[in-house]
């Protein structure tokens, strides 16, 4: 089966469960075969701002690069980013045909900023409530908290919070995504790239490559102009990388 024939169904249950979850849920399906364009179903596109045709992530990129597949089925409790700022809980699904092989991805993102709106207002009455009754209860039951229980409470909370591997869903191109991908290595040095020497240079594209950036057609082209050097050089920094 082509990787086409093996994702065709995931298009139905992609809709499937963007009708049911509702519409604070986006539901997304990557073809990983054409990174540029990868997303062929997305249900509740608002939560994005993306739609069909729109490129993989950030993340995405990293896991094809790293091959995070091979070791495992899914990843899931992890916060993503829109193009408006807020937090989204995420999960990923790893299509892989029978070789092992990763031909696609089906994404869950979960708008909770609702949630954390009434979160915030729960937060805020149970606040008061507390304050309350720590004036005007004076009673041993109410004062003597075994504090064995609440740590533990404290623990469970912990346990359930998002593991934090932030992706970037703003990018609704592949030049916008390109660009990103270079700007978050770039922005970490003080150097401009005129004065960097080539090792300096060679640690750059080393992050970009561990980044997944170079899967992207027309990157090494974009590399070279921001690093203000050539297509050739960059290729050769990359089979320097691969020894």
């Amino acid at each position: 089966m082509t990787s086409q024939e093996i994702l065709k169904p995931y298009i139905i249950f992609t809709k499937f469960l963007g009708n049911f979850l509702g519409p604070n849920y986006e539901v997304v399906l990557h073809d990983v075969t054409t990174p540029e364009k990868s997303v062929i179903a997305i249900e509740n596109s608002h939560v994005s701002g993306r739609g069909i045709g729109s490129p993989l992530t950030d993340l995405s990129l990293k896991i094809l690069q790293d091959k995070l597949y091979l070791k495992q089925d899914y990843i899931s409790n992890y916060i993503s980013i829109t193009a408006s700022g807020d937090q989204v809980k995420s999960a990923t699904y790893f299509i892989k045909d029978i070789n092992n092989n990763l031909i696609g991805l089906l994404c869950i993102n979960m708008d909770a900023s609702k949630f954390l709106d009434m979160q915030a207002i729960i937060d805020s009455f149970m606040g008061a409530t507390s304050d309350y009754f720590n004036l005007c209860e004076k009673s041993k039951e109410r004062t003597n908290i075994k504090l064995a229980d609440t740590e533990a409470k404290a623990n469970e909370i912990e346990k359930a919070k998002p593991k934090v591997i932030e992706e970037n869903l703003s990018t609704t191109t592949l030049e916008e995504l390109t660009t990103t991908i270079i700007n978050q290595v770039l922005i970490q040095t003080d150097i401009e790239p005129e004065r960097m020497s080539p090792d300096e240079k060679v640690a750059i594209v080393a992050q970009l490559h561990e980044k997944g950036v170079f899967l992207l057609k027309g990157s090494v082209i974009e590399v070279a102009e921001r690093l203000k050097t050539s297509e050739a050089t960059i290729y050769r920094y990359l089979k320097q990388l691969s020894r």
